[in-house]
């Protein structure tokens, strides 16, 4: 839900949420990590699908169009390979370095973290506005 200033009540660390200050039927999401130019990581994976997920499922926020931009200079670098959590370069249970468990065992562990990723991002097109 919104507050009186057209804010979202919930607070993400990696996105601003708010409706537009003309148009209230319009919400606008922005990536919001300028200094990393908007690369996104695990944390800005899961807030995406959050905001439109909620978008989606409540009707209160009359909300008919969303705009989806990036704060600072760019719209988003891609993916933040810098990140650890995304599980890009995973260790297997007992602490070994990625090297040394073989590519097959590392993409099998990694399919897991794209399924969540994909979900996140389907959050996108099944939001109905």
């Amino acid at each position: 839900k919104f507050k009186n200033n057209n804010q979202m009540t919930r607070k993400f660390e990696t996105l601003s949420v708010y409706k537009h200050s003309d148009e209230p039927c319009i919400t606008i999401v922005s990536l919001n990590r300028p200094k990393k130019l908007n690369a996104i990581g695990s944390k800005m994976w899961i807030e995406i699908g959050e905001v439109f997920e909620t978008i989606a499922s409540d009707g209160s926020y009359d909300c008919r169009c969303v705009i989806l931009t990036g704060k600072g200079r760019s719209f988003c670098a891609g993916l933040d390979t810098s990140d650890t959590t995304l599980g890009l370069i995973p260790n297997d249970e007992s602490g070994t370095k990625n090297e040394e468990v073989d590519v097959a065992r590392r993409m099998i562990s990694f399919k897991p973290k794209i399924l969540e990723m994909q979900r996140c991002f389907s959050a996108l097109e099944k939001c109905p506005v």
